[in-house]
């Protein structure tokens, strides 16, 4: 045999080597990385369902526009009627004196 026939084999059995070593290295690096990635995925999931129960709780805690409308406007006629029974009153009172 040829000294560069042997070389040629000796350079590619090394090549083969060095590049099992990188699939290997890369192989070891996409499980890792499936492996973060599932973790997001599943801790977007949980996320997900804590923000569907949250927004559940806030809507059943607060009013809707309309009885808040509803309710400002009781409020408004209440407070109407405080100060008609006040003017009523200082009137009363003024004409005492």
């Amino acid at each position: 045999m040829e000294i560069a026939t042997i070389v040629a084999i000796c350079l590619t059995s090394c090549l083969g080597f060095i590049s099992a070593i990188v699939m290997y290295l890369l192989a070891q690096k996409d499980a890792r990385q499936a492996e973060q990635i599932k973790d997001l995925y599943d801790k977007h999931s949980e996320d997900s369902e804590r923000l569907q129960k949250l927004e559940l709780t806030v809507a059943s805690n607060n009013y809707t526009k309309e009885e808040v409308n509803a309710m400002m406007l009781d409020l408004k006629t209440y407070i109407a009627g405080l100060f008609d029974n006040f003017k009523e009153l200082i009137d009363e009172r003024t004409k005492n004196l």
